[in-house]
């Protein structure tokens, strides 16, 4: 926001609840910010960014993620929590996580 991104291209979740659990979570998130900003995602004008805490909580959640960062879409994702990855080759730094 203070380097003038519009509000409707950022979403922030937490996945502590039992609420936001559900495996599909993070591929409906982004499809309810496509609808949004009035923009598929293999179209979008500008970037997106998508800030997931606690995000290890799903089962798939590499997997997921995985997908959007293999198309190459420009969605930035941030993921934060307190977890420890039994597979370490998915910590990545920063860069070159996101997408």
């Amino acid at each position: 926001l203070h380097h003038g991104v519009p509000p409707r291209r950022i979403l922030y979740m937490q996945f502590d609840s039992p609420l936001t659990q559900k495996e599909t979570a993070i591929s409906e998130l982004l499809a309810l910010l496509s609808k949004k900003t009035g923009e598929s995602l293999d179209a979008l004008s500008a970037p997106l960014y998508v800030f997931l805490d606690e995000v290890h909580k799903l089962t798939t959640w590499a997997e997921q993620l995985k997908q959007f960062v293999d198309m190459k879409l420009p969605v930035h994702i941030v993921i934060s929590g307190s977890f420890y990855a039994k597979d370490q080759s998915i910590i990545r730094t920063p860069t070159s996580f996101l997408a």
